[in-house]
C-alpha cells in the first residue's frame, strides 16, 4: 500500500525547485532535495501560534515581582491587572488559571 499521495510529491517538488541561470544567462528550474528540506524545516519553525508566555512576558515579570517580593497572591495580581486597563504589556486578558499554570 502506498502511504504517499500525489499532493505529497507536488509539495516537495514545489519546495525543492529553484531557479538557476545557465551559461547563456537563461533561467531554468531544477529540483534540489536539500533545498526542499531546508524550506520544509524553515516552514516548520515558523508555523503555529505564538506562545502566550512570550506575548505576555512583561506581565509575567510583573506577577513574579508582586508574588515574591510583595507577597501578593496570584488572585490579587490578576485582579489588579484586570482593574487597571491601561497596562500596556498585556497581550490578552489575564486569568488566574493561566497564571497559576505558569507558576
Amino acid at each position: 500500500m502506498n502511504i504517499f499521495y500525489n499532493g505529497h510529491f507536488n509539495r516537495e517538488l514545489k519546495r525543492g525547485t529553484v531557479e538557476q541561470i545557465d551559461t547563456n544567462r537563461k533561467l531554468y528550474k531544477k529540483y534540489f532535495p536539500d533545498a526542499g528540506a531546508r524550506v520544509y524545516e524553515e516552514n516548520r519553525r515558523n508555523c503555529g501560534a505564538p506562545t502566550i508566555l512570550m506575548a505576555s512576558w512583561e506581565f509575567i515579570l510583573f506577577a513574579k515581582k508582586k508574588i515574591l517580593k510583595d507577597n501578593w497572591s496570584p488572585d490579587v495580581v490578576v485582579g489588579h491587572a484586570k482593574k487597571i486597563h491601561s497596562i500596556p504589556f498585556l497581550a490578552r486578558k489575564p486569568y488566574i488559571t493561566g497564571l497559576i499554570t505558569m507558576i
